[in-house]
C-alpha cells in the first residue's frame, strides 16, 4: 500500500524545492527569450561530479561541524531508540507477564499507536498555530518550532519508566498499555518538531541536515534495543527502564538550549558551502 502511494506521488505531488523550481523557470525563460543570462542565484559552474560529491558529504560535514545538528540528533536518538525499546519489549512482556495469547498480543501496541495518532494532530496543529501567533508580535524564527520537542523529550522517558514498573508489578494490563501512549505521543512530537525546525533553519540544505540527524537516530534505534534485553535481565524491567529514563531526562534541557540559543548558534559561523 505504501509503495502504491509513493508511486502516485511521482505523478501527482508537486515539488517544493526552491532551487529546482527556479532552475526550471530559468531554463524556460532562456528557451523563450534566447537570453542565457537568466540564471538562479544558486547556479554553480562546477561539474556535476563535484556537486554530487559536495551533496553526498554535506550531511556528515554538518553532523561534525554544526552544534545545532548535534543537539537535534541527540533528542531524536533518545526518542526513537526508546520507542523501539518499547516496541521490541511489548510482545515478550505481555506474553510472559500477562499471558496474552499470540493472536491477541498485538493489542498491546494499541497504546503506542494511539499516542502517535493523537500527537500527529495535536503537534501539527500546535506547530502552525504557535508560529502564526509569534509572527504577529515578532519575526518568526525556526526555534519557534521547538516547544513540542521539549514536551516529547520528557514524555518518552517518563512513559518508558511507567511502562517498566507497571509491567514488572503486573498491574492491570491497561496501565502499561496506557503508559505507552506517552511514549508514542512524545516520539511523534519530537520527530515533527525536529523535522520542521531543520526545514526552517537550514533552508535549501534541509535535506542534508535531516540526513545527518536520521543517521544518528537510526544508529541509536538499531543499537539500544539490542542492549535492552540484557539490561532488563540483570536489573529487572522496572529498574532497567528507570536507568534509561534518567539518562534521557538528564538531557531534557537540550530543547530549551536550542530554543534560547539555537538562532545564535546558527548565525555564529558560516558552515555551509554556498554552491549547490
Amino acid at each position: 500500500m505504501a509503495g502504491a502511494f509513493d508511486f502516485g506521488l511521482i505523478f501527482f505531488f508537486r515539488g517544493t524545492y526552491k532551487p529546482s523550481i527556479l532552475a526550471k523557470k530559468a531554463r524556460r525563460l532562456q528557451k523563450q527569450t534566447g537570453d542565457y543570462r537568466f540564471r538562479i542565484q544558486y547556479h554553480s559552474n562546477t561539474s556535476a561530479a563535484t556537486r554530487l560529491g559536495r551533496t553526498a558529504f554535506r550531511p556528515m560535514k554538518l553532523l561534525f561541524t554544526s552544534f545545532v545538528i548535534v543537539l537535534v540528533s541527540i533528542c531524536g536518538a533518545f526518542a526513537s531508540s526508546y520507542t523501539y525499546v518499547v516496541i521490541t519489549s511489548l510482545t515478550e512482556v505481555f506474553e510472559q507477564n500477562y499471558e496474552f495469547p499470540e493472536n491477541l498480543v498485538g493489542l498491546a501496541f494499541l497504546g503506542l499507536g494511539f499516542g502517535m495518532i493523537v500527537s500527529v494532530v495535536v503537534s501539527g496543529v500546535y506547530l502552525d498555530a504557535h508560529l502564526n501567533s509569534k509572527s504577529v508580535s515578532q519575526s518568526p524564527k525556526a526555534e519557534h518550532r521547538l516547544p513540542p520537542m521539549a514536551v516529547g523529550h520528557i514524555l518518552v522517558p517518563l512513559g518508558l519508566i511507567l511502562f517498566g514498573w507497571t509491567a514488572q508489578k503486573q498491574i492491570r494490563f491497561v496501565v502499561p498499555i496506557g503508559s505507552t501512549i506517552f511514549v508514542g505521543f512524545g516520539f511523534v512530537a519530537v520527530f515533527l518538531a525536529s523535522q520542521s525546525y531543520l526545514v526552517d533553519a537550514f533552508g535549501i540544505y534541509a535535506a542534508s541536515a535531516t540526513a545527518a540527524t536520521v543517521t544518528v537516530r537510526n544508529i541509536a534505534s538499531a543499537a539500544l534495543p539490542l542492549a535492552g534485553p540484557p539490561l532488563f535481565t540483570k536489573l529487572g524491567l522496572g529498574l532497567g527502564t528507570t536507568v534509561l529514563g534518567l539518562v534521557a531526562l538528564a538531557f531534557s534541557p537540550v530543547p530549551f538550549v536550542l530554543m534560547r540559543y539555537g538562532d545564535q548558534m546558527r548565525q555564529n559561523k558560516k558552515r555551509l558551502e554556498t554552491p549547490v
